[in-house]
This record gives C-alpha cells, sequence and structure tokens, in this order.
C-alpha cells in the first residue's frame, strides 16, 4: 500500500505521531495542502479537536489548511490535497455522510500518490472492514438508523477504541465482543495510534 496511514483516538496527541507525519511529507511542506473534514464532530470547525488539528498543521507550516463538512458539502474536491484529515464524534453520521460523498475513492487516490490519511476516533473507524463493533458495544448511538456497518475495508484489521483494560464501556464490552469474533483486533488508547507505512503496521505511543 502506497502513503501513509495514521490511526489515531484523540489526534495527534504524542510527538512521535508528529513526527511521523513530518517524515511523510518528503519535498516542501509549504506547497502541501491538507483538509480536516468536521462532518462527524460537534460543533464541526468550532469543535476544539478541529480546531487544534489545523493548529497543528499550521504549525507543521502546511501551504493551505482547510475545513471540510461531507454533509453541507458532498461534492467537495479533494483530489488536490496531501493529506486528509478525519476528525472524531458519531460514527455512523461519519460513515453515512461519507459513503454518500464517495470518500473512500478519495482516500484510496490520495494513497495511491503517496498522500497521508489521518483518522480520529470515528475517523479511524471507517478505514477498518466494519464498524460493527461500535453498534455491539453501544460506544455511540446510532442516530440515524444505520443497518448496514460496513465501512471502508481499506485496512484489513479492527480497532477497539479508547481501549482500556477495566472500563465497563471501552475495555470490558469489547472485550467481550472481541470473544465473540474470529478477528484481529488492536486495542489502542487515547495515547497510542495505528501507523500504516511501507506496508506494514504497528502501534505507537
Amino acid at each position: 500500500m502506497n502513503g501513509v496511514i495514521m490511526l489515531t483516538l484523540d489526534g495527534l496527541t504524542r510527538k512521535k505521531m508528529i513526527k511521523e507525519i513530518e517524515l511523510a511529507v518528503d519535498t516542501d511542506v509549504s506547497n502541501k495542502k491538507a483538509a480536516i473534514i468536521t462532518t462527524a464532530s460537534k460543533g464541526k470547525e468550532e469543535n476544539p479537536y478541529s480546531k487544534k488539528a489545523k493548529y497543528q498543521y499550521m504549525q507543521m507550516q502546511f501551504g493551505k489548511v482547510v475545513f471540510a463538512d461531507l454533509e453541507d458539502n458532498p461534492d467537495f474536491d479533494f483530489s488536490d490535497y496531501d493529506l486528509i484529515h478525519v476528525c472524531g464524534g458519531n460514527t455512523f453520521k461519519l460513515l453515512h455522510f461519507a459513503r454518500l460523498a464517495n470518500l473512500k475513492k478519495s482516500i484510496e487516490y490520495l494513497l495511491e500518490k503517496n498522500g497521508i490519511y489521518v483518522g480520529v476516533s470515528a475517523g479511524s473507524l471507517i478505514m477498518t472492514p466494519s464498524i460493527d463493533i461500535v453498534r455491539e458495544c453501544s460506544l455511540d448511538s446510532n442516530l440515524i438508523k444505520m443497518t448496514d456497518f460496513t465501512a471502508f475495508a481499506i485496512l484489513p484489521i479492527y480497532i477497539c477504541v479508547h481501549y482500556e483494560p477495566k472500563d465497563e464501556k471501552w475495555g470490558i464490552r469489547q472485550d467481550n465482543y472481541i470473544k465473540n469474533n474470529n478477528r484481529i483486533f488492536y486495542k489502542i488508547n487515547n495515547d497510542q495510534a495505528i501507523l500504516v507505512k511501507d506496508g506494514k503496521i504497528q502501534v505507537i505511543e
């Protein structure tokens, strides 16, 4: 797989995560463009996590950093962007509008040209084959009454999100779900990320 994928739960919270993004930008960063998708976030571009992401990319000296909302603008053209950052929020809402906007195609094109994808929580989950764990473990409210939980399957792995072993919602429920599903799961907490680079998958923090 070309490009770099970073799946986080709280954004770029560690220096190593930021460093990996900087390493992935192999030419003058001032010529690079980043798009931050705010669709699932409460308050969208006014959300503190959205604002923090924009600030971080500006600090990295990306030449252009914009917000994009697939709910209001499903035809947003990502083809000229070098990095797509998908904020967290309600996973069902994000997947619904991402499907309508054919975001999977945009992500695949981004990676083909060695671009960078950064997911945050829900933005990480849509890269897996299914968000069924969100429904089964009641991690989000199914606001749009979704019945098909198939996600983008750009990565062949499944994720336990915001994982804390003793926490009833984020740990114990997901552990019980794993026992009933013969799949490869990565358990990551808010200070960790899954990095996919040069065809290798690793957990960093």
